[in-house]
């Protein structure tokens, strides 16, 4: 089996319209944890993908966001290009090792070029015989397959991650641009009660500015 990367909640409900509802939380966790602190990491607007190491036989299996999902040609080749397979049977030279990332850069997404000069990935999970791993592994994972990793703009309460989306003061760590939204998990980590990960989002197009 290799799983999907779960979908995230974004912070609010949202009306028929799709727009926010502010102060009606998307999920009742949210809303119980809205006043404690959450680690948030930069959202990066790219394609996501799925690397993994899997059984008995260590078989090497990459895919996009869903099954279905095609990856395009030249993000299979930066992939290729950085060597991951042979990285990852190096540092995991046992067990089931799952990578999620997102494939950045020139002709991904409307605005890739903003990530650099050619296309990239970027780490922002790792599952490990079952177990998430917590973001400092997250980083020396990265660093030890020497990819960039999803980084951490601060450690803040919803009020106050939604008050910095909203007036457009975060600043993406590949340049003078604001980026896509950040990702906020709970500063312990947490599961509903069907076993998924508290998460959510909070993207700046949902809070569009005139």
């Amino acid at each position: 089996m290799f799983p999907e990367y779960p979908k995230i909640n974004s912070v609010f409900e949202r009306d028929d319209r799709g727009r926010f509802i502010e102060g009606h939380w998307a999920t009742e966790e949210i809303d119980y944890l809205a006043n404690r602190p959450w680690y948030w990491t930069e959202k990066i607007d790219g394609t996501n993908f799925r690397i993994g190491l899997e059984g008995e036989s260590r078989r090497f299996r990459l895919g996009g966001r869903a099954d279905n999902t095609q990856i395009p040609v030249h993000l299979l080749d930066a992939i290729r290009d950085a060597e991951i397979e042979a990285r990852m049977r190096a540092v995991f030279p046992e067990g089931d090792v799952i990578l999620f990332g997102e494939g950045c850069g020139p002709k991904i997404q409307k605005h890739g070029e903003r990530y650099g000069a050619a296309p990239k990935v970027v780490l922002f999970d790792v599952i490990v015989d079952g177990w998430w791993l917590h973001q400092i592994d997250v980083e020396n994972v990265a660093k030890k397959l020497e990819l960039e990793h999803a980084p951490v703009m601060g450690v803040w309460d919803l009020g106050w991650a939604i008050q910095k989306v909203k007036e457009g003061s975060l600043k993406s760590r590949w340049g003078d641009f604001e980026p896509e939204g950040i990702v906020g998990r709970p500063g312990v980590m947490l599961f509903d009660r069907k076993g998924a990960r508290i998460m959510t989002k909070i993207k700046a197009r949902d809070f569009k500015r005139s």
